[in-house]
């Protein structure tokens, strides 16, 4: 039987590692020895050229120039091991770091459905569990930064669940990952995605020209009309009624209403007054259904006026 040949870089049987992922490299790594004891590959100098032909020519430059891939006398495990410590996988296997950049990521994408919580949650209790047991972060820091991938809306709600869920919960304590997790699926069943929200109308504009401004009445008024025509009936108001107030040359009191309130005439009322009846043929002012004389928009004048 014949010996499987190694992979091509790019197939499908190929290992893969990317530098933005540095905990995979114990995987890249135990994948290789499959590969080579499927090959029956045993030398050196060969495994460490198998190690830089899967991964992107920039990672493949900064492997090659290290001694333990240049220097002859170096093994095989030499290079694998210098490589592990420069990703920080020797001592330590995950850091603060990777945390923080799994919770930025999600913090900024958001969670949206049940498949992107249970994704989050999985990478995060792997990392943060090893974090824990490591002495680098607490219960609280964990609890603390799982809910930091939460907006404010649904926060709210996850709260209250977690207090309806945990009733005998110190509100001194954190909780734990999985009680959140619970909980933010329940939230998350009762969230409407954005997509399907109604969409939000604008009402119509309004045109702009003179013609929708204006009401289709042909009584229509302008303000400026409105105000002159208001400033020359009061003087009208006014003269009447310092006519009707004035003494005659008799020395007694004038008879009440014994004047046109209109022009203050005292030889006619203001329902024969001339000058009222040009106001009403040129629209300045006119009677309403009870014979009064209002003005065009059927304010009455300030005073009652005999009719």
């Amino acid at each position: 039987m014949a010996t499987p040949l190694m992979p091509v870089y790019g197939e499908r049987a190929a290992p893969t590692f990317s530098p933005n992922r540095p905990n995979e490299i114990r995987r890249y790594f135990a994948q290789l020895k499959r590969l080579f004891t499927r090959s029956n590959i045993t030398t050196d100098a060969i495994k460490k050229s198998y190690v830089t032909s899967y991964v992107d020519a920039d990672t493949a430059d900064t492997w090659e120039a290290l001694a333990e891939f240049k220097d002859t006398s170096k093994t095989y495990d030499n290079l694998k091991d210098r490589l592990l410590e420069l990703y920080n996988q020797i001592s330590l296997k995950y850091i603060l770091t990777d945390l923080d950049r799994l919770v930025g990521e999600r913090q900024r994408i958001g969670v949206k459905s049940l498949q992107e919580l249970s994704e989050f949650h999985l990478k995060f209790n792997a990392i943060s569990t090893y974090l824990i047991a490591a002495d680098l972060l607490s219960k609280r820091e964990q609890t603390q930064a799982y809910l930091r991938i939460f907006d404010a809306s649904i926060l709210s709600s996850l709260q209250v669940r977690l207090q309806i869920q945990h009733p005998q919960h110190h509100p001194s304590l954190p909780y734990g990952i999985d009680d959140i997790f619970e909980a933010a699926k329940w939230v998350l069943q009762g969230v409407t995605p954005p997509s399907m929200l109604p969409a939000v109308t604008s009402p119509p504009a309004v045109e702009s020209t003179s013609n929708s401004m204006q009401p289709p009445s042909s009584e229509y008024i302008k303000k400026e009309q409105l105000s002159a025509m208001f400033s020359e009936f009061s003087k009208v108001i006014a003269d009447a009624l310092k006519a009707s107030t004035t003494k005659p040359s008799g020395g007694g009191s004038a008879p009440k209403n014994s004047a046109c309130n209109g022009c203050g005439d005292p030889d006619h009322f203001i329902n024969n007054c001339k000058k009222i009846l040009e106001y009403i043929a040129s629209g300045k002012c006119k009677r309403n259904a009870e014979g009064k004389v209002v003005l065009p928009n059927g304010y009455y004048i300030p005073r009652d006026i005999p009719g």
